[in-house]
């Protein structure tokens, strides 16, 4: 039996009990159920006192922290997403290339990619994206949750209020940015720009033309106008972006999250307004 020890060092007498003075410690072997024996007693002591702690902070399924050395490790289940939402070409590609840290989807590249795959998802929407229409919401979300990561930048999703709160329990949003341009010069901005088929660079005939004309400066692909590029198409584009998408600004300037972009200033001046958002918010 374990004495009962008395003194300013109860702890110290116990572990003397156990490690020099029990008498199987000082056989040259034991059996292994014996070390168990000797050490149960002092395991339930430890148990005992590291309950009250389980049972005030028990663990959350889902969530881990690993400690290690000064550096904690986190998972959790749910991304962390910043959002831009705004009409085609109102400079949300160009302010994601300039965003570090975290991975860029792009609805419109997504679907652009599975189209020159010639997957089923991309011919069923080719029609569609050359009309100007809106993709069906089952077909966008299944693709851009495919693409998920711990940190994203989602540009040109959510476009409806029911993609937004399918996405709520998706992801946790930071951020929501809101590009807002005139019709009239975004109609000007589109027609006059001019894409790279092979490395994807993106030019504008009046604002950032290439350096030879009609020809990619990385490597010297002729440059082609997109399908959906043409103002008939535009036009179209931002009547159903106004019907469908507006309502997006209201959803979440409700909750908090939504900052709003002139989209006709310097775009270095509007990273300048998006990093501080980001990265200075209490």
């Amino acid at each position: 039996m374990i004495p009962i020890v008395y003194g300013e060092r109860p702890f110290t007498e116990i572990y003397k009990y156990f490690s020099f003075r029990h008498k199987s410690f000082r056989r040259k072997t034991f059996a292994p159920q014996q070390l168990f024996l000797n050490f149960a007693p002092f395991l339930g002591i430890l148990f005992f006192c590291w309950l009250p702690t389980l049972v005030k902070n028990p663990p959350q399924p889902g969530k881990y922290v690993l400690s290690i050395g000064q550096e904690t490790m986190k998972k959790d289940p749910h991304p962390n997403a910043v959002v831009f939402i705004g009409p085609p070409g109102s400079g949300k590609g160009t302010q994601a290339e300039k965003l570090k840290g975290f991975q860029h989807i792009s609805t419109g590249d997504l679907l652009r990619a599975e189209i020159q795959k010639q997957t089923p998802l991309g011919l069923s929407c080719k029609e569609k994206i050359e009309k100007g229409e809106m993709v069906p919401d089952s077909l966008i979300s299944s693709l851009i949750e495919s693409h998920f990561s711990p940190k994203i930048l989602l540009d040109g999703y959510p476009r409806t209020v029911v993609q937004a709160e399918w996405l709520q329990d998706k992801v946790h949003i930071s951020q929501v940015f809101f590009f807002d341009v005139d019709v009239e010069k975004l109609v000007h901005r589109l027609t006059n720009r001019r894409v790279c088929p092979s490395c994807k660079s993106v030019y504008n005939l009046v604002s950032k033309p290439p350096l030879k004309a009609l020809t990619c400066d990385k490597c010297t692909t002729p440059l082609i106008q997109r399908a959906d590029d043409v103002e008939e198409v535009i036009r179209n584009r931002m009547r159903v972006y106004q019907l469908e998408t507006a309502p997006l600004i209201e959803f979440y300037d409700k909750k908090g999250v939504l900052t709003k972009l002139d989209a006709s200033k310097d775009p270095d001046e509007i990273m300048h307004l998006i990093q501080d958002k980001i990265f200075k918010r209490v």
